[in-house]
């Protein structure tokens, strides 16, 4: 995995001073791969750059680690296998499942 400008701690990375805006800007700019490689890194050093926050695999089983591991590195090699979802796309999704559990709800 490539070392990004960012995650540098001799004081020399470019983004000590840029906003969250600028960040965003220069990210959508990256081309997909480069993005794709950027947030492989951002989950590979999750623990590192979230330190003192509690991961979110804290109350996982060594099992359920693995399953996510294997899950990731499946993405990772077959990434074109995988069904992209938009925010819009997402949004429908969770208003349907909204939906069907407030119909549920209602009629206990």
């Amino acid at each position: 995995m490539p070392d990004f400008l960012f995650a540098k701690r001799n004081g020399k990375a470019k983004t000590g001073s840029m906003s969250v805006e600028q960040l965003e800007s220069a990210i959508l700019e990256l081309s997909p791969e480069e993005r794709r490689r950027l947030v492989a890194w951002l989950d590979d050093h999750r623990n590192e750059l979230f330190s003192g926050a509690v991961a979110p695999e804290a109350d996982l089983t060594e099992e359920q680690r693995e399953e996510i591991r294997r899950r990731r590195q499946e993405y990772r090699e077959h990434p074109e296998q995988f069904i992209r979802v938009d925010e819009r796309s997402l949004e429908e999704i969770f208003g349907r499942i909204r939906n069907a559990c407030a119909r549920v709800s209602s009629t206990r």
